[in-house]
């Protein structure tokens, strides 16, 4: 329903007639105003938040419209005595935001289109269903969360502590479908992503936004960065870098920010180091009662950083590790979101070797030589394959034992968990380009009584069966025979690859 500005400017004119003022020195225009009144928003910061945040607002209102008629100032004393039956600082409050949306109704209703008279378009004049957008929804998520310091916004706006998050959510993730494009409109859902504590979301938003350089959004992700949360690593000079971005974007409160930054990295590296000792020092005093790890190489290693010792198959190393990532989210709520580990999920199910257009050939080939081996020794058919050990039992015991190592949010933890991603993403052994590995087996191919070409698709085709470390699979493309070698003498790969080798 549309609220006549007469009836706006009355319950404003009650709120507002001492933002000229200072807020020490309140005067209501009210008569018999209540001094109780005056003392609980002096001395109430929420009170005194809402007071500047519609001072802003109606200010601008005002200097549209004229000063309220007759029936406007009969409406001001009832809002007067509405106003003064407060007895407690929630009833003012209450009082206030509904000043507020008395505002942003008749914002959203003066920033609306003009409806055209009604005509009967021609079809070509038709506009197409899949055009059109839901109407005044880009408008209402800017009147909803608009920042009062962006630069971009298109309103007044509204400060973080009074923001619906329910609403504004509701409402800009509808803007955000009908213009995804547009950083302001993503940095706004963002804002309500934060209040309702949606973190991840959030992020996601933001780093949207941040890529068009928002600098709303650019401030927000560095304030996430400070102190770290769930997916974002503690990192003061990126902060402040982002910071210094935001301001060159023209978002203003980064300035102050940056004019009061304290590079806290040595501050967060010395008390890091504190704890590491006392974390150390515990689980020497408790050895005794530690219980074992099942896959040791494998904890230490990622621990340590040491990926290059790591002996296992990748894949299998990868699902265990996965699930102990996966368990410590459950577990600590920290350190990992489910975002990032259906993250790990997605890299570690990707083709690992890339065969490219020779996949098919190396099947059929690796086929074919499998075969022969059979014809000539039919007891190939009855070794039983060996049982590999389970990555989710296993992660399972091994999540318990780091536990008692590393309790959750400490800093043993945090580092396995950032090491536990590198490996995971191939940090450190990116993935081969397609065919890669194939041209580097013709360059230099391993000893066998196939031709090069034959022994290249039957030994690349038996690597996603066979015992490859992440070590071993980064060496194929660098030294490939060497390499090849060291996989095929491998104890466990010794019976998939002797076809390659012998031939039929």
């Amino acid at each position: 329903m549309y609220i006549p500005i007469y009836r706006i400017a009355a319950v404003v004119a009650v709120l507002l007639v001492f933002v000229a003022e200072p807020l020490q020195a309140l005067s209501f225009d009210c008569p018999q105003a209540n001094e109780e009144t005056k003392k609980m928003v002096i001395s109430s910061p929420e009170l005194s938040m809402l007071h500047k945040e519609l001072g802003d607002a109606f200010l601008s209102l005002f200097a549209e419209y004229s000063t309220p008629d007759q029936e406007g100032a009969h409406l001001l004393t009832k809002e007067c005595e509405a106003r003064d039956q407060c007895q407690t600082t929630a009833c003012l409050v209450e009082f206030y935001k509904q000043g507020l949306v008395i505002y942003y109704e008749h914002r959203l209703k003066a920033l609306a289109p003009p409806v055209p008279p009604s005509t009967v378009l021609s079809p070509a004049a038709q506009p197409s269903a899949s055009a059109s957008k839901p109407p005044n929804i880009i408008q209402e998520c800017d009147a909803l969360a608009a920042h009062p310091d962006d630069p971009e916004a298109f309103t007044v706006g509204i400060s973080d502590e009074i923001l619906d998050a329910p609403t504004v959510i509701r409402v800009c993730e509808a803007a955000v479908n009908a213009e995804p494009q547009t950083p302001r409109l993503r940095f706004q859902l963002a804002r309500g992503y934060l209040k309702a504590d949606r973190i991840e979301d959030a992020i996601e938003q933001l780093i949207d936004a941040a890529q068009e350089s928002h600098g709303g959004a650019l401030a927000y992700l560095a304030d996430l960065h400070v102190e770290g949360v769930p997916g974002i690593e503690a990192d003061p000079v990126l902060a402040r870098s982002l910071y210094e971005k935001a301001v060159e974007s023209g978002f203003e409160p980064a300035k102050k920010i940056i004019a009061e930054f304290e590079d806290k990295t040595d501050e967060y590296a010395k008390a890091e180091a504190e704890e590491n000792v006392a974390e150390k020092a515990t689980v020497a005093s408790n050895a005794a009662t530690l219980k074992p790890y099942a896959m040791p190489e494998i904890i230490e290693n990622i621990y340590n950083r040491k990926f290059d010792d790591i002996s296992s198959n990748e894949s299998w190393t990868k699902k265990y590790l996965i699930n102990i990532a996966d368990n410590i989210r459950a577990i600590c709520e920290s350190n990992f979101t489910q975002r990032e580990v259906d993250g790990l999920k997605a890299a570690a199910d990707a083709d690992h070797f890339n065969l490219g257009q020779a996949e098919f050939g190396a099947t059929l080939m690796r086929g074919l030589a499998l075969l022969a081996q059979v014809i000539k020794n039919p007891n190939l058919l009855m070794s039983p394959a060996p049982i590999a050990n389970d990555p989710f039992e296993a992660g399972m015991k091994d999540t318990e034992a780091l536990l008692q190592r590393h309790q959750c949010k400490t800093p043993g933890l945090e580092q396995f968990a950032k090491n536990l991603k590198a490996y995971v993403q191939n940090d450190e052994a990116p993935l081969p380009a397609p065919d890669a590995i194939m041209n580097a087996c013709l360059k230099d191919p391993a000893p066998s009584s196939y031709k090069a070409n034959d022994f290249c698709l039957c030994f690349t085709g038996g690597l996603s069966n066979a015992r490859v470390s992440q070590a071993n699979r980064k060496g194929l493309t660098k030294n490939f025979k060497e390499t090849a070698m060291n996989i095929m003498n491998i104890e466990k790969n010794r019976g998939k690859f002797q076809a390659c080798q012998e031939g039929f």
